[in-house]
């Protein structure tokens, strides 16, 4: 237990004595999930930068390379575009969260462990929409790349097509799910 006080009334019943009570969670383990949670976002950031580096050095090899862009090129740039820009809102998200939870909302471990469990992101919904469509677009695209590279043959496309359809159902089903839980 780290204090025997009450703290601010949650929406749930569940006060902060009481899980720490009940589920056995110790100072160090709250500790050692805000130092997780705090690397995979400075990870996040890294990696996005990488993701940066290589939009850029697309686009400057595509359009350096014609002066005039066909339909092909403007959709695949359209797309990239799309990927880094969406990549870009969902960093901005997360990195506020993190901002709200570990800079802004201090007051003591239990506050913070409380708005960490039961509602520290303002976005999750809208993160993982991006995610999703992220995630689908990049496949097509994978997809489509494979299936112009082997000459339209239709064997090549068959199994990661099957692979695109039931992530997208998952996808689909998991939005519901959340949706539902909202509701």
């Amino acid at each position: 237990m780290i204090s025997s006080r009450e703290t601010s009334p949650s929406p749930l019943p569940i006060t902060m004595s009481s899980l720490f009570d009940d589920s056995g969670v110790t100072v160090s383990d709250v500790q050692g999930l805000f130092s997780s949670y705090l690397h995979s976002r400075i990870l996040f950031v890294l990696s996005h930068a990488m993701h940066t580096c290589i939009f850029v050095v697309a686009l400057y090899y595509i359009v350096s390379r014609n002066s005039h862009l066909d339909r092909k090129q403007i959709a695949f740039v359209a797309i990239i575009t799309f990927l880094w820009c969406s990549d870009t809102v969902i960093m901005g998200m997360e990195w506020r969260d993190l901002d709200n939870l570990l800079i802004r909302h201090d007051e003591s471990l239990e506050s913070e462990y409380e708005h960490y469990m039961f509602g520290y992101s303002t976005s999750p919904m809208a993160t993982n929409i991006l995610r999703g469509l992220n995630v689908i677009l990049a496949d097509m695209v994978l997809i489509w790349r494979c299936w112009t590279m082997y000459g339209h043959n239709w064997k090549i496309a068959v199994g990661p097509s099957l692979c695109l359809i039931t992530e997208t159902c998952e996808f689909s089903v998991h939005y519901c799910l959340s949706l539902m839980h909202i509701l």
